[in-house]
């Protein structure tokens, strides 16, 4: 029994890449959840995906949000499949008449993405956008961390709650995001969010801290980091979520906002902006024989260009007469991705042909081009080869 209790956080990233996965997520209250998922194909009923407990249910609601899953509170069924139905298992036939009403729910209970207006999906592209630009951020203030902090002395147990619940009160205060406790009593884990919005986008920005006693650990989430501290090292996990908060209010929120306000864009206007880079992708094939690639949604364009390597070593081979050097310089092959808000296609087309029709490595705000490894599976099918 003391397992089940225990609050397995080591296989979270494993987790939530099954939860990805699932059609439904149900709840019970905060102390379990159990995750469906159904193919008519080859399951007679759907079955248990994943199933989890305690306090990791409040961060699932999070990111069911992300990855566009219903979850929805059930508390008798969740309570019935999370003790009854193993992983991996198919729902009984006791069951199947509860399940099959949940599902048939399942389209209200889903975003509509085809048929949502303009602005719902808009908004849902800016999330998504700005979940990649937040990941990289954090990332980045979790390499740095370390290089400019020390271990601190060690705390006692009750020292560390204390330590916490005090400093992430104030620090929500003084930052004007909102502080929350909790304390979960069968896992024995004080719970702390902080938490911020941007209303008119519906984007949440948080971080939450679990101290558990009973494993000795500091944890801290966000929606894309994922850090464990021990308690002798409390002290340094504070100043690690000072850190992201801290960025997050100067970086983070400001620049969502602007990249929000900046991207905003009507209907036609981002039709106009997919017709003209489709236009200048074609006309580049055209005139210079590159290959290329396309998708978008609401607020960016993502092109594909293959890189033309030029043969500038072989003909200096061939002057001095190394056919053996020559073979050998035969490089894989390449891909330019570049990233472009609609808005700057539309105030800017002249630097996107540019951009376009001789790609260089950059990074703008708005735009910017990497070079990556050549993946045919980004390219028009009109280029592919076919396999022998």
């Amino acid at each position: 029994m003391k397992n089940q209790k225990k609050i397995q956080f080591k296989s979270l990233n494993h987790d939530l890449s099954i939860i990805r996965q699932c059609d439904i997520i149900l709840t019970n209250g905060t102390e379990q959840f159990v995750g469906l998922y159904y193919n008519e194909q080859y399951y007679n009923s759907p079955m248990v995906l994943c199933k989890g407990n305690g306090t990791l249910n409040y961060y699932l609601s999070k990111v069911t949000k992300m990855f566009d899953i219903p979850c929805i509170e059930e508390k008798p069924l969740t309570r019935e499949l999370y003790e009854g139905v193993k992983q991996g298992e198919e729902v009984p036939l006791v069951y199947w008449k509860m399940v099959a009403t949940i599902y048939s729910k399942l389209k209200e209970l889903k975003p509509d993405k085809e048929h949502s207006d303009f602005r719902d999906k808009l908004n849902r592209d800016l999330c998504h956008q700005i979940d990649a630009y937040e990941k990289r951020v954090y990332q980045k203030t979790d390499r740095n961390f370390l290089k400019t902090h020390a271990v601190c002395d060690n705390l006692y147990q009750g020292e560390v709650v204390r330590l916490f619940h005090t400093e992430l009160r104030d620090l929500a205060e003084k930052c004007g995001v909102n502080f929350r406790s909790n304390y979960n009593t069968a896992f024995k884990t004080d719970e702390f969010y902080l938490e911020s919005r941007i209303e008119e986008y519906d984007l949440e920005l948080w971080q939450m801290v679990f101290v558990n006693s009973e494993e000795q650990e500091i944890c801290i989430f966000t929606k894309n980091l994922f850090k464990k501290f021990p308690f002798s090292s409390a002290d340094l996990a504070l100043e690690f979520v000072k850190a992201l908060v801290e960025v997050c209010n100067k970086d983070v929120k400001p620049s969502a906002l602007e990249y929000c306000t900046s991207s905003e864009i009507n209907p036609k206007l981002c039709e106009i902006a997919q017709t003209t880079i489709r236009t200048m992708l074609e006309m580049n094939f055209n005139k210079k024989g590159i290959i290329y690639g396309l998708s978008y949604d609401t607020v960016v364009c993502a092109v594909y260009l293959e890189k033309k390597e030029y043969d500038i070593v072989k003909e200096i081979c061939s002057i001095l007469n190394d056919e053996q050097n020559s073979d050998n310089t035969e490089k894989p092959r390449k891909m330019y991705e570049i990233v472009i808000s609609n808005t700057e296609i539309i105030k800017h087309p002249y630097l996107v042909k540019e951009a376009i029709e001789d790609p260089k490595v950059f990074k703008k705000y708005h735009f910017w081009c990497k070079e990556k490894k050549f993946n045919q599976k980004y390219f028009e099918e009109k280029f592919w080869t076919i396999e022998p």
